[in-house]
C-alpha cells in the first residue's frame, strides 16, 4: 500500500501544474517520504528515492539540507540492488 502511495504521489507530481498545490504541504510530505527511506521493503525505498528527487528544488531551499543529504545519499548506497 505504501508503494501504491509513494507511485501516486511521484505522477501526480510530474505535472509542474501540481507542484505549486503541493508546496505548502512539503513540510509535511517530505518528512514522511523520507522515514520510508527505512523501510525494509526494497521497492518502497525506491519509490521514496523517486518521490524525493521529485521535489529537489524544494529541499535544497530547506535550512537543514545537510539532514536531508545524509539521509538521501545512504539511501543510494543501499546494498539491495532494487533500490
Amino acid at each position: 500500500m505504501k508503494e501504491a502511495a509513494l507511485l501516486v504521489l511521484a505522477t501526480v507530481s510530474d505535472s509542474e501544474s501540481i507542484l505549486p498545490l503541493l508546496s505548502p504541504y512539503l513540510n509535511q510530505i517530505v518528512p514522511c517520504v523520507m522515514a520510508e527511506l527505512n523501510s525494509i521493503s526494497p521497492l518502497v525505498r525506491s519509490s521514496s528515492i523517486n518521490v524525493l528527487s521529485k521535489f529537489s528544488d524544494w529541499i535544497v531551499k530547506q535550512n537543514n539540507l545537510q539532514q536531508y543529504f545524509e539521509r538521501i545519499l545512504s539511501a543510494l548506497v543501499d546494498a539491495d540492488t532494487n533500490v
